[in-house]
């Protein structure tokens, strides 16, 4: 994402979040009842499909703002660590996937997993589950 994108959707999360970091004074009610209200819109996220935005990250995006001294680069999307690896999986027990499904291409999801257990392709403290190997097929 470039500075131009990253400064859009920091201004993008400002106008979420505007009404409770600009100092006006609301009192809690006031506060939830606003919460509430832009949690259940949809919203036009700028470089998303998302369309809703939960009221733990208008909170954890007030956090941050707030606890920046009023930064807006505290507001630009964070790049992951793990982009374009797998969180559950390493790359070995990966790669032993990919040539197991070659090998059997109409096995299910199950029994591949249950073959790779069985063969040991696993790496010990891996566990795979179906939402793991569905997305690595």
């Amino acid at each position: 994402m470039t500075e131009d994108e990253k400064m859009q959707v920091a201004v993008f999360r400002f106008s979420v979040i505007g009404d409770f970091v600009t100092g006006v004074q609301m009192s809690r009610a006031e506060k939830r009842r606003l919460i509430r209200e832009k949690s259940a819109r949809k919203w036009q996220i700028p470089f998303s499909e998302k369309t809703r935005i939960s009221m733990g990250t208008i909170g954890r995006w007030c956090r941050c703002y707030r606890n920046s001294n009023g930064d807006l680069k505290s507001l630009y999307p964070k790049g992951r660590s793990d982009q374009g690896k797998a969180r559950a999986m390493d790359e070995e027990t990966c790669c032993a996937l990919i040539r197991l499904r070659r090998e059997m291409p109409d096995a299910t999801v199950i029994n591949l997993i249950a073959t790779m257990n069985k063969r040991g392709l696993v790496t010990p403290g891996i566990e795979l589950n179906l939402s793991t190997v569905y997305s690595r097929q």
